[in-house]
């Protein structure tokens, strides 16, 4: 019997998924039936949001893939017709490609960080799909390096925008279609605890998500949905970066929401 494929895969130019970014993560079915909601920059073969979203593919969820639109729609012919959001980037579409192969229910979105309507937009349609959303993955964006002295004004000024508003955007967003028992994963870098002479703009933003999510944990915590953050530095392992944001994906709303953990050891950071 053929298997069947939604309809933004059953294309003539539908493209393989690439490699499983960690192949020898089994899941144990911790998040069978959750509905979740990955959003970041999706790369073709690799990147944190790519392994978030086969993690949690593996262990049961639902999962939507939202990122920009990275690839332009003329760089393949009939690319737009993949998904109802016009010029999903190809990393997102890749990624969606790699869950639906890897068993799971899946929708590939355009959500451009920089866009508030855009974001909660994503969320919308991840609800409208799956009834709801358990789970809300937001994995941070990419900024480009450079010193002090070459920053001009807009990479300040974008950066927050694309980390802190975004985030609040989609927990806002998010809160409205969650149950009780629900999680918000958030991600930060290390650049928003220690600086980053060659991310000014990003360090900036980063060190807001980490004050927007303990500001966020109780008023969270009231409507029964656990947020915490996870503080990367960029060189964690795969396997161990799956496992650090499937510990907080199944974590329970309580005193301890609101944590900023690190990878790997899922302890907390001194931020």
């Amino acid at each position: 019997m053929e298997r069947w494929l939604p309809a933004w895969v059953r294309t003539a130019e539908a493209e393989p998924g690439g490699a499983d970014p960690i192949p020898d993560h089994v899941g144990t079915g911790r998040l069978r039936d959750r509905r979740a909601l990955v959003v970041g920059h999706f790369a073709p073969e690799g990147g944190v949001a790519r392994v978030v979203a086969a993690a949690l593919a593996k262990e049961g969820a639902a999962v939507a893939v939202a990122g920009p639109a990275e690839g332009r729609p003329g760089d393949s012919p009939g690319r737009e017709e993949w998904t109802a959001v016009p010029h999903t980037g190809p990393g997102v579409l890749a990624t969606a490609v790699l869950l639906t192969e890897l068993g799971a229910h899946t929708l590939p979105l355009r959500c451009d960080l920089d866009d508030e309507d855009a974001c909660r937009r994503a969320v919308a349609c991840t609800a409208l799909e799956f009834g709801g959303v358990d789970l809300l993955v937001t994995c941070g964006g990419e900024a480009p390096a450079a010193g002090a002295a070459e920053v001009d004004t807009p990479q300040p000024e974008s950066c927050p925008r694309t980390s802190v508003l975004a985030t609040f955007w989609l927990v806002q967003a998010a809160a409205v279609y969650m149950p009780r028992g629900a999680a918000v994963v958030v991600t930060s870098h290390s650049a928003g605890r220690f600086g980053a002479a060659g991310h000014v703009g990003r360090a900036v933003g980063e060190a807001g998500v980490v004050n927007l999510t303990r500001s966020l944990a109780e008023p969270m915590r009231e409507r029964g949905i656990a947020i915490n953050c996870l503080v990367r530095d960029g060189q964690e392992k795969p396997h161990r970066t799956a496992r650090a944001y499937l510990d907080l994906a199944t974590a329970a709303p309580g005193p301890d929401s609101g944590a900023i953990r690190t990878v790997p050891g899922i302890r907390r950071s001194t931020a």
